[in-house]
């Protein structure tokens, strides 16, 4: 059997998603609480490798775990029974043998949170970037606009594969909205993201240039341009911190996912 899990993690305390020997990381934690019960799994993908201290509310993996015979949803149970408070399965699905979390993907969403202000409790330090000086919304709405259609993003990232750092972006924008936590209002800066696929480090730096350029709008002009045309392999040098950054969602057009049967799934 072939089951795909939809998963949320808080990733503070991991070294990114890809398993590493020497580090501990997303996927290997569920690999080895996986095999405690359903061993010689096979055929690990994932829909994107985040890095170190990033967090994911959508995060799709997909694996063979022929030694299992009693289900997906148990499957599921017996995962989140077993796996640390960090992670959590939010969905999981029997899939064809052929599916492959990455590359049947159809689009991505990243969503990164900022935070106005000052933290006003030590519990939000992984949650949000805090940016304690004036922020110019106009700037950040502008450059939001000229991330979105078909650009060149070699100023932003890095391609997983080969040299190609052309990259469609459907969904660029910034909302706000007013949040109590700890007693105290403060005033968060959501920006959702959506495209096919991403380059390495492209969020964060996009994010990164556009909280640069909203505490100085006259920089503003400058780095919409490495939009439009990045100038000889010049790099954005500002990027966001991986704290504020979530894999929020993935969308596959060739399947039919029911995540909020059965386990449930976050409110989008």
């Amino acid at each position: 059997m072939r089951v795909a899990l939809r998963i949320a993690y808080d990733g503070s305390e991991y070294a990114g998603w890809q398993e590493q020997q020497s580090s501990l990381t997303v996927a290997g934690t569920i690999r080895s609480c996986l095999e405690e019960f359903a061993p010689l799994s096979t055929g690990w993908t994932a829909a994107g490798r985040t890095d170190r201290g990033v967090h994911a509310v959508g995060q799709v993996a997909a694996v063979t775990v022929p030694s299992w015979t009693h289900g997906a949803q148990q499957l599921g149970d017996a995962l989140n029974a077993r796996l640390p408070a960090a992670i959590r399965i939010t969905g999981v699905q029997e899939v064809p043998l052929a599916f492959h979390a990455r590359f049947d993907a159809g689009a991505r969403t990243y969503r990164y949170v900022l935070l106005e202000g000052l933290l006003p409790v030590p519990t939000l330090r992984t949650a949000y970037w805090s940016l304690p000086s004036r922020i110019d919304h106009d700037v950040l709405d502008a450059l939001a606009c000229a991330v979105r259609g078909t650009h060149d993003f070699a100023a932003f990232g890095t391609p997983p594969n080969g040299s190609n750092t052309v990259r469609t972006v459907t969904q660029s924008a910034w909302s706000w909205e007013d949040r109590e936590v700890g007693g105290e209002r403060i005033r968060a800066g959501i920006y959702e993201v959506t495209a096919e696929a991403f380059l390495r480090g492209m969020v964060r730096h996009i994010v990164g240039g556009m909280a640069y350029a909203a505490q100085h709008p006259a920089e503003a002009d400058a780095i919409a341009n490495m939009v439009v045309s990045p100038e000889g392999g010049r790099r954005v040098p500002w990027s966001a911190p991986p704290h504020g950054l979530y894999l929020w969602n993935v969308t596959y057009p060739n399947m039919e996912f029911r995540w909020n049967e059965g386990m449930g799934s976050h409110n989008e």
